[in-house]
């Protein structure tokens, strides 16, 4: 995914009977997805998807390194979205996926 700052996973974040969204299991690995992502703040991801999003929907994000993460579609345009993450990034996670992205900028670059 050329351009991308790192590949993420997506899947719907389905609620039970209590209205909570239970972590992903293994089972639910079918409705997994690969996305790029192209843009992070500690709050926000911009990605880009291969089946289009629609706001509102919930969504776990696995993203290199850290476990899922829960977070909401909260704009969507055609195979691009923005999601606003249920809890920010941690400096430590933030500052590990930008050293990731500036690392796969580098050898796209080469």
């Amino acid at each position: 995914m050329k351009g991308a700052l790192f590949t993420a996973e997506v899947e719907p974040a389905l609620a039970n009977a209590q209205g909570r969204f239970p972590r992903p299991r293994p089972e639910t690995a079918a409705m997994r997805r690969v996305c790029a992502v192209r843009g992070l703040t500690r709050n926000v991801l911009t990605l880009d998807t291969f089946v289009p999003l629609r706001t509102g929907t919930m969504l776990w994000l696995t993203l290199p390194g850290i476990a899922p993460t829960l977070g909401s579609v909260i704009w969507a345009e055609d195979l691009s979205a923005g999601c606003l993450l249920g809890n920010p990034l941690s400096r430590d996670q933030f500052d590990r996926l930008t050293k990731l992205s500036e690392t796969s900028a580098a050898a796209s670059a080469r």
